[in-house]
Order: structure tokens, then sequence, then C-alpha cells
């Protein structure tokens, strides 16, 4: 990190006035006369290179620069440096159910990062008086240093990105938005199959989930997968790779291990992270599911 900030402040430095091929304005943080350069990079960092990005170490001045923006920073690479730069928090506490649902992804942003949480599986009876305690009356919440955090797919999200699962750019970061929440379109569904209490209703929405819905999703999910190189988005894992791993592991416990075999890429993907040693410990330990408490 020392070496990384040395970096930014040497192009800070060149982009506040010590580079012969920028000027700078005052009003946009440009060099100020008696200003020492740590003063000078410390303000470029904050007022000049949010969204920007580094393409090399070498000094290439575009074409295009007017003196605005230090000529060999590009939009995205400061983005892709503080993905790594996470909040160092004391604590945190995940309370769900005893079941996958709405928590699992977030379980799994927690081992395949190898970050301690406590795991508070909340049973029936305990449901009723914590209810009254969630900011919503809903469940997952993220007890975050003693501070509560509701919405699934937010908690998923900051933790993503305190882990550096994102991806590399605000492309990535968009793409893996835009999955993730295809995926919880195809996911209600599922739930819904799962959480019908009429036996006769419950066969009838499996029948079309089975035949309409999971084979559109799951084609479209296999081609970008496969495109991709086993990747949902990006060339590394990214937490909309571990969402789809929950839902393939659930999909394979409705239909069997089999379901997958039509799917090679996704089966690969699930295999691959269910191979991961910290994603692979948690599946070991994990404890057995419960009934799914109306919320």
């Amino acid at each position: 990190m020392a070496a990384e900030r040395s970096q930014w402040k040497s192009c800070c430095a060149r982009s506040l006035g010590n580079c012969p091929d920028d000027k700078y304005s005052e009003s946009d943080g440009g060099a100020k006369p008696g200003r020492n350069p740590t003063e000078q990079s410390d303000l470029a960092i904050s007022r000049v290179l949010v969204g920007c990005e580094r393409t090399d170490t070498a000094h290439t001045p575009r074409p295009e620069a007017t003196g605005s923006v230090c000529s060999d920073w590009r939009p995205g690479w400061f983005y892709r440096k503080t993905q790594k730069m996470s909040i160092q928090h004391e604590s945190y506490k995940l309370q769900y159910f005893d079941v996958p649902g709405r928590a699992e992804h977030i379980r799994y942003i927690f081992a395949y990062a190898g970050v301690d949480f406590d795991d508070v599986r909340v049973s029936k009876d305990q449901w009723p008086e914590l209810k009254k305690k969630t900011p919503f009356g809903k469940l997952p919440v993220l007890v975050i240093d003693g501070k509560d955090v509701p919405q699934s797919n937010a908690i998923a999200r900051y933790l993503a990105r305190q882990f550096g699962l994102t991806g590399k750019t605000e492309w990535d970061a968009l793409q893996c938005d835009v999955l993730v929440d295809t995926l919880g379109d195809l996911q209600e569904s599922v739930t819904k199959v799962m959480k019908e209490p009429d036996p006769i209703k419950r066969e009838e929405l499996r029948a079309r989930v089975t035949k309409e819905e999971l084979p559109f999703y799951l084609s479209k999910f296999e081609k970008i997968v496969k495109d991709n190189g086993g990747y949902s988005v990006g060339s590394d894992v990214t937490w909309s790779d571990l969402v789809l791993a929950v839902l393939l592991d659930q999909f394979e416990g409705m239909y069997g291990r089999a379901a997958l075999n039509i799917y090679p890429s996704l089966k690969g993907l699930k295999e691959r992270i269910h191979d991961v040693p910290n994603v692979k410990a948690y599946l070991e330990k994990r404890p057995p599911r419960s009934p799914l408490p109306r919320q």
C-alpha cells in the first residue's frame, strides 16, 4: 500500500504543476506557491483523481489532454485500487434463519474472503421477539460494529466492495449488479415453489418453473459463463459468481445433481467455487436446514 501511495503521489505531484505537459488552475486544485509536495499530492487524490485510471508508469501525454487531468490517467484506475482499501470493522454478526434463503450468498462472501463473522441462525421461536427489533421487520440483518444493516443485496454488495469482489472496473461492477438482480428474479420464482404450502399448487408452480423459467435463465447464464472463460464477470471470481453458485446449489437440491449436466459451464463454476478451501470449510460445517418461518 505504501508503494501504491508513493506511485499516486508521484503522478499527483506532476499533475499539480510539476509536470511540463500539464497546467492546472487553482480552481481545479492546481499548484499553489508555497504548497509542499505532500499537500499537493494529497489534494490531488481528494479533488482530482477519484475515478481515474493510471495506464502506465511512464508520463506519456495524450493529445487530448488540456491541462485539467494529468495525461497518464484514465477513468477507472482509482476505482480499482480503492476496491482493496476496505474499512476495517471490528465485528460482523449476520442474523438469518437456518436456511440458505436470502442470506446464503452473504455467507459465501464471508467464507470466500476468509473473514470471520458471527453466523446467528434464528429459530422459529426466537423470530417474533427479534422481529420487533429489526429495522424493517425482516431478515437478514447484518450487524456491523453494533449497527444494524438490512436488505440482503445491499449487504452483499457492500461486503463485495470491501473484499474486492466487484471486478476490476466500474463496468465489471455494473455487470455484477445486472447478473445478481437477474438471478434474484429467478430465485424469487424458485422460492415461491419451495414456500408454497398447498401440494397441488406447489406442483403446478414447480412444473412451470421447471419447463419455462429455469431453462430460459440457465441457458443464458451458461452462455455468459462459457463465453467469459468460466466466470460470470471479468477474469476472476466476483460476488456474482458466488450468488450464482448458491442458486445452482439450490437447483441441484431441488432436481438432483445430474440436473446441471446439460449446463457444463455452470456446473464447472459451481464446483470451482465449492472447491475453494474457505468455501469448502464453510459448507462442511454448515448446520442442517430448518423450516423457514414466515416473515
